[in-house]
């Protein structure tokens, strides 16, 4: 897919950003956003939180600058490689995360798992109903809130 989204400043707060991560980790297309030199170790780790490890991403350190560094990895090798790099906490950073391949629509829940996940969103908030499924279904918390995002999206 062609479709990518540029989604500006990441939030300050890890709270913050985990929700920001949260609502786009379901798209199917591409999303970009800049970060800052002091907040993109922990950028990293809330994005490791929130996505599969496996998702590939792209940093891009002082873009279109004389020391303009490209990283092509995963989420879960970017932590290590920007922890071991001095050069990688110097900057601005713009960071490109690839969409979720949809080779299914329930981001690998069970039908059982999705069912409850439905009924409780109906009765409780997200976090709430997102923390009861996985307590009741053993679900990954992670793949239960991007469902719920998304079941919530297509609600409205």
């Amino acid at each position: 897919m062609s479709r990518f989204s540029f989604e500006g400043f990441s939030p300050r707060t890890s709270s913050a950003r985990k929700t920001f991560f949260a609502e786009r980790a379901g798209l199917a297309y591409t999303w970009v956003f800049y970060e800052s030199s002091h907040r993109i170790l922990a950028s990293l780790y809330d994005l490791a939180e929130i996505v599969s490890p496996s998702r590939e991403i792209v940093i891009a350190r002082e873009m279109t600058k004389i020391h303009e560094t490209i990283m092509k990895t995963t989420v879960g090798q970017a932590i290590a490689r920007v922890e071991s790099d001095p050069d990688m906490s110097k900057g601005e950073f713009v960071v490109i995360v690839a969409g979720i391949e949809r080779n299914d629509k329930d981001l690998g829940l069970t039908e059982e798992q999705n069912k409850v996940l439905a009924i409780l969103l109906r009765e409780c908030s997200i976090k709430t109903a997102v923390a009861m499924a996985a307590e009741i279904t053993g679900a990954r918390k992670k793949l239960l809130y991007q469902q719920a995002l998304l079941l919530q999206k297509n609600a409205v």
